[in-house]
């Protein structure tokens, strides 16, 4: 859940190998002090038939966590207590899976986000509640990797779970690893993206002589899209694929759509010196073009 965001943060490696336990959160999870802070201790197995003051080891691969906003303590602890062993052991799976395949540390709050994600998900699922998401196909093809893995995790919740969830599910939980990626930038990023973003929105705007409609699906695309291409522009992230000749079809078809981000390319280019590939003009073009038709 979102909420848990500013309260986490991840300790640097511990040399003490034992600590002692304050509370058994389930067979995965246990809480315990140090240094007047309450810490939670993820790993496999590591609170099985563990009791109050007895010790935990900590291993290379525990994750550890600081709950630095002691409000929210208990709430968060009550959470961690509520959820089915299942939940935890496949979230922790997910998470590692997410960590080995980026290769880098992920914001620890992803642990807890997805928990609480994977836990509504499943309870929709049985109520019949099926979801799509809308930005399926954007995620699908420009945030390969991220996908990935949220097909791994779908793949292995339907296995565990006995449920079917699809390639949607799988798009959702790969928007959870890419934002919470953005919140653990430690720089203005998030403040760089979102002036790329309204640049790029004014463009659109005068270019197309539209008003554009905030309340449609097409717009929400749109933004979501411009979020994730201002990304790459900051980080200078190419991302390549083959898609034939549309490009080509796409010019003549929507020849305005493509004018625009045309323009779109010169300013990122001039003002951000990147490179924006014929792929990044496609899914430009597709988008501009959605958001001219539905106005």
């Amino acid at each position: 859940m979102s909420m848990f965001l500013p309260f986490f943060i991840q300790t640097e490696r511990e040399t003490e190998i034992f600590m002692k336990i304050t509370k058994v959160l389930n067979n995965n999870a246990v809480l315990t002090e140090y240094n007047n802070n309450l810490i939670i201790l993820v790993d496999s197995g590591i609170g099985f038939k563990k009791k109050l003051n007895q010790t935990a080891i900590v291993k290379d691969s525990t994750q550890k966590f600081i709950l630095a906003n002691n409000q929210l303590s208990e709430q968060i602890v009550n959470t961690l207590e509520n959820t089915p062993v299942e939940y935890f052991e496949l979230t922790t799976n997910i998470f590692r899976q997410t960590e080995s395949v980026l290769r880098k540390k992920m914001n620890p709050n992803l642990l807890f986000i997805l928990i609480d994600h994977i836990s509504f998900t499943i309870e929709r699922y049985h109520k019949g509640i099926i979801l799509t998401n809308a930005l399926l196909y954007d995620i699908k093809r420009l945030y390969h990797k991220e996908f990935t893995i949220g097909q791994y995790a779908v793949e292995l919740i339907n296995t565990k779970m006995n449920v079917s969830l699809t390639e949607d599910e799988a798009a959702f939980i790969a928007m959870h690893i890419m934002n919470n990626a953005l919140e653990n930038q430690k720089d203005n990023t998030i403040e760089k993206m979102m002036k790329i973003v309204h640049q790029i929105l004014k463009i659109i705007e005068y270019q197309c002589s539209i008003d554009l409609d905030e309340e449609s699906l097409d717009y929400f695309r749109l933004i979501n899209h411009l979020k994730f291409f201002a990304q790459r522009v900051i980080t200078k992230e190419s991302t390549y694929f083959n898609e034939g000749n549309l490009l080509e079809d796409l010019r003549y078809q929507y020849n305005k759509a493509y004018s625009v981000s045309l323009i779109i390319q010169k300013y990122i280019e001039k003002e951000y010196e990147y490179r924006v590939s014929e792929e990044e003009i496609t899914y430009l073009t597709i988008h501009i073009q959605r958001v001219i038709h539905s106005t």
